[in-house]
């Protein structure tokens, strides 16, 4: 999976490899990503959007404050966050 989104990870979280991927979100250290460290994953990448959004909101980007805003919405149905 890191394989086929590298350049998407690393463009939101300035991960580069798959160990430093685990190193950073395997809270227990069993090498393997639960639940609920699956939902952090998401909920980090929801707050990054969200933190685009806003600087898009900034710069008068409207049309794409929207766009974004909506994928935030969804993301976080997808999550569970209200």
């Amino acid at each position: 999976m890191f394989d086929s989104c590298k350049q998407q990870i690393y463009d939101l979280l300035r991960i580069q490899a798959p160990a430093e991927f685990l190193d950073v979100f395997d809270q227990g250290g069993d090498g393997q990503l639960n639940e609920d460290e699956q939902i952090l994953i998401f909920s980090l990448v929801k707050e990054k959007m969200q933190v685009l959004a806003d600087e898009l909101c900034i710069v008068h980007e409207y049309q794409l404050y929207k766009d974004l805003m909506r994928e935030v919405r969804l993301l976080e149905v997808d999550i569970g966050v209200f």
